[in-house]
């Protein structure tokens, strides 16, 4: 340890370290030399003080000498102890940032490290991930393959079935057509009183028939979701009247008394689908009569309400036969389910018209409901809503001035096949045309010669025949030069359904008639068609 000490007064400057002694005999020697000149000057011998005033000095210079030389010395212990101090210092700064330096190699080795962990963590996770979304591609691919070949059998199936019940239909139809139409002409022409009850057995047995043909192919449109509602004027007081024209000869066979009931505030004219509320309530009348055994059926019509241009119109038939249990009034509407079995019970029925007339209904806005108690009879009450027509329009079979041509003494081609429908449409229109002038074209490659060669008002075109088909004649017609490809053109088949009858309007032809048909809707839209062409020639 080593203490550096000044004085203020003097000036002197002590050192004290552990070698310190010679310093203090200087010090007891300058006392000594002080006191021999203080002494002599004292006695007046100045010569002996002067003499140990010169040893004083000397001492004095030798002890500042030395004085000098240790505080050089101990100035160069303190700097060398600093710089080895601050060499310590710069050594501990170094370590310092050299222990930083190592923490952070060893933090980045760790990053890296860890990076590299993670990464390897990631990238198994997406291998991983890779593999399961390629096994679930797979898996998704080959769903939806199998879907696409679902897809692929069901339209292919589709297909067929539409194909099948277009087949069906118009072979079903094509000699349905001629029974019914014979039939209906046996029974206008002279007879017996006893041939007229198996007439009437003939012609109700077709027309029941016919209406077991329509559910199969309506039910097939409504599954396939293609039923469309055609709207246009109609007059519901006629549709009430056909139907008990239509079903009067089989209520008066089993000895019912068939009423219609028509409130006169209707409105005389509507816009709507008219077939499909004819279909509707030509079958619940006619199961009326078929469960009935005696008594009556009753068919009525009110006028609900009206709103602007709308009116809801409410019929009801209502009969007293055998009612519907009760445990099968719930489902009846909604599932094809017959009321009681042929093996109890001896009445006839499909079992097919009640849910194809609720989903009918549902897609008009309507609806239905049932009342009934087994042996009391059945109600079946159906609201369905209706626009109101403002503008005046003719009745089907009414002629005025410019809207109905005059029919009589026309020429008309009937382009057809088979020789029973052929026979059917010749009694059927001169009947009810006269001077009518008829020619037949047994395939289209026919027709289109003959049409070249002759003047025709009209061409009846039935739709399936050999060599050349109704389309193709058609289409072939069209692309005649001058007016004789314009003319009228009426779609005559077997085939029901929306599918065959677009194409008859896509091929060119004007309008179409279902077989078996009514004389009366071929003659007014033959009506309307030459009308069309007169009005078109005029302007």
């Amino acid at each position: 340890m080593i203490v550096l000490s000044i004085s203020a007064q003097d000036g002197d400057i002590e050192f004290l370290n552990d070698n310190s002694s010679f310093i203090i005999e200087d010090n007891e020697r300058i006392e000594q030399c002080e006191n021999k000149v203080a002494y002599y000057k004292s006695i007046g011998n100045f010569k002996e003080a002067y003499f140990h005033l010169r040893q004083l000095k000397k001492i004095k210079d030798s002890l500042l000498l030395v004085k000098k030389n240790l505080f050089q010395e101990e100035v160069n212990s303190i700097l060398e102890t600093k710089s080895k101090e601050n060499q310590i210092e710069l050594l501990n700064t170094q370590n310092i940032a050299n222990e930083e330096t190592i923490k952070a190699r060893n933090t980045q080795q760790f990053l890296y490290f860890g990076g590299a962990g993670i990464m390897i963590v990631i990238l198994f996770t997406l291998w991983h991930r890779i593999r399961i979304t390629r096994r679930t591609r797979d898996l998704v691919q080959r769903k939806n393959n199998q879907l696409e070949k679902e897809k692929t059998r069901a339209e292919n199936s589709e297909k067929f079935r539409q194909s099948f019940l277009a087949n069906i239909s118009h072979e079903i139809r094509t000699p349905l057509n001629a029974i019914m139409g014979i039939s209906k002409i046996l029974i206008n022409s002279k007879h017996s009183k006893e041939q007229e009850k198996y007439l009437d057995v003939m012609y109700i047995s077709s027309k029941d028939l016919l209406v077991l043909i329509n559910d199969i192919l309506d039910l097939s449109k409504l599954e396939a979701g293609k039923v469309e509602l055609l709207m246009a004027s109609f007059y519901p007081k006629d549709i009430v009247d056909s139907i008990i024209h239509h079903l009067d000869r089989r209520a008066v066979e089993k000895r019912i008394n068939l009423i219609s009931q028509w409130d006169e505030n209707i409105p005389e004219l509507l816009i709507g689908d008219a077939g499909k509320l004819k279909l509707v309530l030509y079958n619940l009348v006619r199961n009326g009569i078929i469960f009935t055994q005696q008594g009556d059926v009753k068919l009525s019509a009110t006028l609900l309400s009206t709103n602007d241009n709308q009116a809801s119109l409410q019929f009801k038939v209502k009969d007293s036969g055998i009612g519907i249990l009760k445990e099968k009034q719930e489902s009846i509407l909604k599932t094809f389910v017959k009321v009681y079995e042929k093996e109890s019970l001896n009445y006839d029925g499909s079992g097919l018209e009640l849910p194809i007339i609720s989903q009918i209904l549902e897609l008009q806005g309507g609806s239905i409901q049932l009342e009934s108690e087994p042996g009391k009879g059945s109600t079946f009450t159906v609201d369905v809503p209706y626009e109101i027509d403002g503008f005046h329009i003719t009745r089907d079979g009414e002629e005025l001035k410019d809207e109905v041509a005059i029919i009589d003494g026309i020429s008309v081609l009937l382009v057809e096949d088979t020789e029973f429908n052929v026979m059917v449409a010749e009694a059927e229109l001169n009947s009810v045309i006269k001077d009518l002038h008829m020619d037949v074209a047994v395939n289209g490659k026919i027709a289109v010669e003959m049409i070249q060669k002759n003047q025709y008002d009209i061409v009846l075109m039935d739709v399936q025949m050999p060599e050349m088909n109704g389309y193709e004649a058609t289409r072939a017609i069209r692309g005649l030069d001058g007016a004789t490809s314009a003319i009228p053109i009426i779609a005559m088949t077997a085939n029901d359904i929306q599918q065959e009858i677009d194409k008859c309007f896509e091929s060119g032809m004007d309008a179409y008639v279902p077989k078996p048909f009514e004389s009366k809707e071929l003659v007014n839209k033959i009506s309307r068609l030459l009308a069309k062409k007169t009005t078109e020639t005029i302007a």
